[in-house]
């Protein structure tokens, strides 16, 4: 059962995968896209919050949902 399922969904899959070309040559070249403000992709994420510190060094610190430090 599982092979025919697996066939069936198996062109979906690997027509839905478009490549960007583009940025494919660019990273061939080693042009790396780098992001200077951060601030501007928070919107993007719905639980992220973005807490300035003054005086502290920017340092990217991850918590899980019981506000653990994540590695």
């Amino acid at each position: 059962m599982w092979p025919l399922v697996l066939v069936a969904l198996l062109p979906s899959i690997l027509l839905a995968h478009e490549v960007d070309w583009k940025k494919l040559d660019g990273l061939a070249r080693a042009k790396v896209e780098v992001k200077a403000f951060v601030t501007q992709d928070i919107p993007l994420y719905h639980n992220l919050v973005m807490k300035h510190i003054p005086g502290a060094d920017p340092e990217l610190v991850l918590l899980n949902h019981y506000y653990e430090e994540l590695d």
